[in-house]
């Protein structure tokens, strides 16, 4: 499986990658047979060398490769032609992808790559000392043919909040009210790491019992109101940039 997290909300990737590691079994087993890489380090070669391995004592490997396609990305726009070093290294990555052996789960963890530009929609390759021209398909391509699974991990927005808030506490086995659940969305925002720690900090203040509004309105602190002092602060202080 080849799956790429492409603009994910950072505290559901994370619950993402904690997913695919457990997934891997025992933890004696699972540590030497995951392997993490940060683009900006390593190349195709190096990935696709960990993604080849044989699993050690077990069925799969797992290889996690943190902002190389960013990198990538960047390296081909700074190039002056597609005969450039990093048209080669793209060209190596998004042909490797397709022979990525069944044995190995490869997660490519991105902030963004441009759906207009060469990576995500594929290029050519000139072709040099009389060889024809090579194109190479890109990340849509490859999405669209089911090699690459893109997952969509996006923070809900203001009206879904509430429920996935309900849904968080539940998974946890937290009793929270309704009215609790509400204000604690409206108070934090959509900063989801934010609501899961209020909401075990709450969990331990209710102490096994529904978190109510007064429980939420004695623990957790409006994040709107913070904004408003922040910003009467640094005008008081004429301090343009804590204002803004």
């Amino acid at each position: 499986m080849i799956s790429l997290l492409l603009n994910a909300d950072e505290f559901l990737a994370a619950g993402r990658i904690a997913e695919l590691k457990a997934a891997m079994g025992e933890p004696e087993f699972a540590g030497l047979n995951t392997v993490e890489l940060v683009g900006t380090q390593t190349d195709p070669a190096s990935v696709f060398s960990e993604a080849n391995a044989m699993p050690f004592l077990a069925s799969r490997r797992l290889v996690i490769v943190y902002g190389m396609l960013d990198h990538l990305e960047k390296r081909m726009a700074a190039s002056k032609s597609t005969g450039s070093a990093a048209h080669a290294d793209a060209a190596r990555l998004l042909a490797g992808l397709s022979i990525v052996p069944e044995s190995c789960d490869l997660l490519l963890v991105d902030n963004s790559v441009d759906k207009h530009r060469a990576l995500w929609k594929g290029f050519t390759i000139e072709g040099a000392d009389g060889q024809p021209d090579r194109k190479v398909a890109g990340l849509e391509a490859l999405v669209k043919a089911g090699t690459v699974q893109l997952e969509k991990l996006k923070a809900p927005d203001g009206k879904a909040l509430p429920a996935w808030l309900q849904a968080r506490a539940r998974s946890k086995g937290i009793a929270i009210d309704g009215g609790a659940v509400a204000l604690l969305a409206e108070n934090v925002g959509p900063n989801l790491r934010q609501l899961d720690n209020e909401l075990e900090k709450l969990s331990l203040y209710a102490l096994g019992r529904s978190i109510t509004v007064q429980d939420v309105r004695e623990i957790v602190t409006d994040a709107s109101e913070e904004k408003i002092w922040n910003l009467t602060d640094g005008l008081c202080q004429r301090n343009a940039g804590t204002a803004m």
